[in-house]
């Protein structure tokens, strides 16, 4: 405990040791919040050797969350094994890998690590939607008003797709009154046919990871 506890200034020893609830803890840059954190991760794991129950931290980057397994790791050695260390992102990759089917979720869904395979996906799916809309089988002409051209429909995805990702950052569970976009039922339809479209290829983006977990 001696060594967890070691350098800590007294804010920081009240943070590492506090016992009584939620804690929350403010710091600006170069505070030490990575130390802390270890070393509060740390401090609760050797306090409850032997016990069953385990730790969830979970910070923004892979470089911070490989930093405090590094840290903790070399201060608890085995007990590390009680702790999932990881980004908000990969606790959620793991959460759908292992739990997704009871939400619809196939287990073996893909990722695509470039974001130009979210955005063809997009312009298929509208390229499609337009065409349906051109020979009267769909149920509306909303796009098909204005994308008939398909040069304007490949002008428009970007800032579609763009939109549509800032739209689920926000968890905002489709309330599309919410999406701050002027046309409300444009952008529905939109979103819409981006998830049918990543359903159909059993794929998810970076948002929907968080969005389901």
């Amino acid at each position: 405990m001696d060594e967890i506890l070691k350098g800590l200034s007294v804010q920081q020893h009240k943070a590492t040791t506090y016992d009584n609830g939620n804690l929350l803890v403010l710091a600006g840059p170069g505070a030490g919040k990575t130390t802390v954190l270890s070393r509060r991760i740390s401090y609760i794991l050797n306090k409850s050797k032997n016990q069953n129950f385990k730790l969830l931290a979970l910070t923004f980057t892979n470089k911070a969350a490989n930093e405090m397994k590094e840290r903790v790791e070399n201060l608890v050695s085995n007990e590390v094994r009680r702790v999932f260390i990881g980004t908000f992102h990969s606790f959620s990759h793991d959460l759908l890998r292992s739990y997704g089917q009871y939400i619809g979720i196939s287990q073996d869904f893909i990722i695509y690590d470039d974001q130009n395979d979210y955005i063809k996906i997009l312009f298929d799916g509208i390229r499609k939607r337009v065409e349906l809309e051109l020979i009267g089988e769909a149920e509306s002409t909303i796009l098909s008003e204005k994308y008939s051209d398909i040069r304007i429909i490949e002008e428009s995805i970007p800032l579609h797709y763009n939109n549509i990702q800032k739209f689920k950052n926000k968890l905002t569970f489709y309330n599309y009154s919410e999406s701050e976009i002027n046309d409300s039922s444009e952008f529905k339809l939109i979103v819409d046919i981006y998830d049918k479209e990543l359903k159909s290829f059993n794929v998810l983006d970076f948002p929907d990871l968080i969005f389901y977990a």
